[in-house]
């Protein structure tokens, strides 16, 4: 009798298998496994999918199949969001200033990163952003600024675990220049380049903080062709991501 009621519940369980629900499979010797079952061979056994593992169990060894609501309802069922916000800056490892003369030590260079990502698998987020890097040097009568930026598509994909541990990224998308000039404390000019392209590439490792906050710390190589001419960078960032 117990054999059949299972039986007639194991429909049901699989068609409310949704993101929302695990299926709950109790053993007669008391332990439970959650998960979603995957496959049935009527009066034998069940498998049932748990996390990266599957798990096979004859009908003998089954108490009963039940259904638990999960608070998670996203489609990568571990409890991450869909949507992702980040913000980075860091220091830039390059001066893109020497041409003009201006050396290492006299300038300040930072590396920024604005990016909006989309979750769209368990590992993996795909976004829009501006990442780029600023070199500022000052003197007593004026200031110059030389601006790179990449306006991106980028992804990041993690090695193991989403939010946890080792991580890539990689950017493509469309770059500009600017050179600010002031005097005296005032913008006297502003020279802004053509649009160019931009490409990416670099890694790190992220801390997870409560499954909801991560910080990410990287390391990302930079080519822009902008005007026939190229530019090169190295930053070092750390970043947000929630």
């Amino acid at each position: 009798m117990l054999k059949k009621i299972v039986l007639l519940l194991i429909p049901f369980t699989l068609l409310f298998s949704g993101s929302n629900y695990k299926d709950v499979v109790h053993l007669k010797d008391g332990s439970q496994i959650q998960g979603i079952i995957i496959e049935t061979i009527p009066n034998e056994s069940i498998k049932i999918k748990s996390g990266d593992n599957i798990f096979v169990y004859q009908m003998d060894e089954i108490e009963k199949i039940t259904k638990v609501e999960v608070e998670n309802t996203n489609k990568n069922g571990d409890g991450t969001e869909d949507w992702y916000f980040s913000f980075g800056l860091g220091p830039s490892l390059t001066n893109n200033m020497s041409d003009l003369g201006i050396s290492d030590d006299e300038i300040s260079s930072t590396g920024i990163d604005i990016s909006f990502y989309w979750h769209y698998n368990p590992k993996s987020i795909i976004g829009i952003g501006v990442t780029g890097k600023y070199d500022s040097y000052s003197e007593l009568y004026g200031s110059i600024q030389y601006n790179l930026y990449n306006y991106s598509i980028n992804s990041i994909h993690y090695i193991d675990k989403f939010g946890q541990g080792s991580f890539w990224r990689a950017d493509i998308g469309a770059a500009k220049a600017n050179i600010q000039v002031s005097s005296f404390g005032y913008m006297s000019d502003t020279v802004d380049s053509d649009w160019g392209l931009g490409i990416s590439a670099g890694g790190g490792y992220s801390f997870d903080f409560s499954g909801k906050r991560r910080l990410l710390l990287g390391l990302y190589y930079t080519m822009l062709q902008i005007e026939g001419e190229s530019e090169s960078y190295l930053n070092f960032m750390i970043n947000g991501l929630w």
